[in-house]
């Protein structure tokens, strides 16, 4: 049963919106930089204080997205969001799937 869920919600690729671009850029420079701060260039969900530019989501997913993130980064895979295939990048899918997805598939086996 578990194997169905994964493969019923796991594979599905999404395209990539401003969620991900915020997140993604918090765990790119937290990874990169050991900073909070993110790319002054993302058009939305962010916020600018003393003239410095921050994610405007809370950080949770982020961080757990670091592992992952490192993981591509070794692979010579992780990519900039310039970069991203808008149609459903599987950089950005590799990263939900090490944040989320594996806790995902440990909640349903717990449930």
């Amino acid at each position: 049963m578990l194997v169905l869920v994964g493969l019923a919600t796991l594979t599905v690729v999404h395209v990539s919106g401003p969620q991900d671009w915020t997140r993604i850029e918090l765990t790119r420079s937290l990874a990169l930089r050991g900073s909070v701060q993110v790319p002054a260039d993302l058009p939305i969900d962010k916020s600018i204080y003393g003239g410095h530019t921050y994610a405007d989501k809370a950080p949770g997913m982020s961080v757990l997205a670091l592992p992952a993130f490192e993981v591509e980064r070794a692979l010579g895979v992780a990519k900039p969001r310039s970069k991203w295939d808008g149609e459903g990048d599987l950089s950005v899918w590799g990263l939900r799937l090490g944040a989320g997805g594996i806790l995902f598939l440990l909640s349903v086996w717990l449930v």
